[in-house]
């Protein structure tokens, strides 16, 4: 994985972050930096593809609970399957 691949995740999962819809928010995204900022100094490419493969999950999983809009506050749930829709 490229440079440019790695700071799009990194990228993708601050954005995620930053409207998912947790009380938690900033801690989120602070530990997104965290972790982020400690896998800067990894030299082993097998814990190096461990860590790139769970933030790759992670921007799946936050996929599921935030759909990104313009203003950020577009918040959305899609779950596959069902077929009924709720409504308010």
């Amino acid at each position: 994985m490229s440079r440019q691949e790695v700071l799009r995740l990194y990228r993708q999962l601050l954005r995620y972050g930053r409207v998912y819809p947790s009380k938690n928010r900033d801690g989120l995204v602070q530990e997104i930096r965290t972790e982020f900022r400690e896998a800067k100094h990894l030299s082993s490419r097998e814990e190096i593809q461990k860590r790139l493969e769970t933030a790759r999950e992670g921007v799946a999983q936050m996929q599921v609970y935030c759909k990104l809009d313009s203003k950020g506050n577009d918040w959305q749930v899609s779950l596959k399957g069902g077929g009924g829709s709720m409504q308010d």
